[in-house]
């Protein structure tokens, strides 16, 4: 599974396991879709394939295009809890 596909699943917990708001869930949502096409894998991009470099390498170029620095940790923190997800469902 992609990490779109993966995508629908975590935003599902967030809202029946966490109880998140339709705010806090569209912010997340754009936050990860922004990260997975910023990548040169697009959609296909496996969570498998995410190491820290590939994290670093898209923050670096938040911050080169003029993005603030509360939405760059805004954006680390969607990315976090993410892959906190992944990590327990065993798919990384």
């Amino acid at each position: 599974m992609t990490i779109l596909d993966w995508l629908d699943r975590f935003l599902e917990h967030l809202e029946t396991e966490r109880s998140f708001s339709e705010h806090t869930l569209r912010a997340y949502s754009a936050d990860i879709v922004e990260f997975v096409r910023s990548n040169d894998r697009g959609g296909a991009l496996d969570p498998g394939d995410v190491d820290h470099l590939v994290v670093r390498g898209y923050l670096a170029r938040l911050r080169k295009s003029g993005r603030s620095r509360a939405t760059i940790a805004r954006k680390l923190a969607s990315l976090r809890s993410f892959f906190r997800f992944l990590v327990r469902e065993e798919v990384v």
